[in-house]
């Protein structure tokens, strides 16, 4: 039994751990986007995308 919480513990780390590793690439590509898509909207390249890219990381 003790083997069977182990690696129970262990995978609800690694799910844990991937999540986070996941949540903070996903918040960089949607602020890269959300800011490609100002600057195409109001012409300020490169601008919106820098400042989203830097608000998402």
């Amino acid at each position: 039994m003790k083997i069977d919480k182990e690696k129970g513990s262990l995978l609800k780390e690694l799910v844990r751990l991937s999540a986070v590793g996941l949540e903070l690439v996903l918040s960089i590509f949607i602020g890269l986007g959300i800011g490609l898509l100002i600057d195409k909207e109001l012409n300020t390249s490169p601008w919106g995308m820098m400042l989203f890219f830097f608000l998402g990381r």
